[in-house]
């Protein structure tokens, strides 16, 4: 049977695991989240290129209003998943750090993870220090521009009164769900200094 050693975030390492073993862990572990960062920026990237698409179609005059209604839908779901690589990018820099404060690095002294908790302090609840901020200026406020552009368009040429309606409605709870999607899921269970 495997000894598991508890750290003090509930993180678990298996005792015993070769130092070699460890070291290629962390650096596969390091690749994984800059390759999640990059994932990351391409959906913020692909948000932007949705949004001027759905505007451009949207603002056109044989166009229907409706057209630029449907841009939050997408971006809601383009933003569960920015939300979900930011949370397994907290996950693995936790695991990281556990691997770190354990000893990894022997004498060469603490990892980055360790360094940058103990020398970098984060400021609690500052509005600016959020990770997510971008985000979520960037989708909720496409969003909410998609809505005023609809609105304002249908208000100028009423047209399919009832699926506008249908989706003002949609759209007003995908907003919501889009700024929840995005709250900084680190702060949930494990607290990231």
């Amino acid at each position: 049977m495997i000894e598991v050693v508890k750290q003090d975030e509930g993180t678990e390492i298996p005792a015993g695991i070769s130092k070699d073993l460890l070291l290629a862990q962390y650096s596969s572990l390091r690749s994984e989240v800059h390759q999640r960062l990059d994932q990351r920026q391409q959906l913020l990237t692909y948000a932007l290129i949705g949004a001027a698409s759905f505007f451009s179609i949207g603002v056109q005059p044989q166009v229907a209003s409706i057209t630029v209604l449907c841009y939050p839908l997408l971006a809601f779901f383009l933003a569960c998943a920015w939300g979900q690589h930011d949370a397994r990018i907290g996950e693995i820099t936790v695991f990281l750090r556990a691997m770190e404060d354990r000893g990894l690095f022997g004498a060469l002294g603490p990892g980055w993870e360790t360094y940058r908790r103990t020398t970098f302090k984060k400021r609690r609840f500052s509005l600016f220090d959020s990770i997510s901020l971008s985000a979520r200026g960037l989708f909720a406020g496409s969003d909410v521009l998609a809505l005023v552009l609809g609105v304002s368009r249908f208000f100028m040429s009423p047209q399919m009164v009832g699926v506008f309606l249908f989706l003002l409605v949609v759209d007003l709870v995908v907003i919501v769900a889009t700024l929840m999607a995005l709250s900084h899921r680190r702060t949930r269970g494990v607290m990231l200094s």
